[in-house]
């Protein structure tokens, strides 16, 4: 009874993430803003790593072990910029015509990421595109909308999540390769 409760549970949860974006992308546009800058950020993730503490140390102080376990999980992921350029207007409207075609709506967990192409009105953010080369999560986002409520559930139609094409991460990887932040 206990598994079919937590299964319930979870189910509920991910329909509820799932739905709180739109799958139309036509709020992210080619327009409204002076300059893009794409930056690019070498993680470290270390989710997987082994831990400081020995098995030893677990049987023989486990306070101390558990202790330390919380102090490295402020450590698990770290993000250091590589560098940054500003995109060309080719390079800027190429981008949004590999854009306009077809993502896949899954979404990765793993959130961590390389790329990021923010979009500049007046010193001032207004869209965005995060994206996981190991993952292949996009994310784009245009900034200032309302959030828009169906059957409850609040929706960002703002936002989009999804799987980057394979056309769409080579013409990312050679951007950043063109602009030597990549090897």
């Amino acid at each position: 009874m206990k598994k079919v409760l937590t299964t319930i549970f979870l189910f509920s949860i991910l329909s509820q993430v799932c739905a709180q974006q739109f799958s139309d992308l036509s709020f992210f546009k080619n327009e409204g803003f002076d300059k893009a800058i794409i930056s690019y950020y070498k993680v470290s993730d270390k989710t997987s790593s082994m831990p400081k503490s020995s098995l030893s140390d677990a049987l023989t102080n486990p306070q101390t072990t558990t202790n330390q376990s919380a102090l490295d999980d402020n450590e698990k992921t770290l993000s250091k910029k590589i560098g940054e350029a500003i995109l060309t207007k080719n390079e800027t409207c190429k981008l949004f015509k590999i854009i306009k075609k077809k993502f896949t709506n899954s979404y990765a967990l793993d959130t961590n990421t390389d790329v990021i192409i923010n979009f500049y009105a007046n010193d001032l953010i207004i869209q965005n595109i995060s994206i996981s080369l190991n993952t292949k999560n996009i994310k784009l986002k245009k900034e200032g909308c309302e959030k828009v409520f169906e059957e409850e559930i609040e929706k960002d139609p703002c936002l989009f999540l999804g799987q980057m094409t394979e056309k769409m991460e080579e013409y990312v990887v050679n951007i950043l390769k063109t602009k030597k932040l990549m090897k």
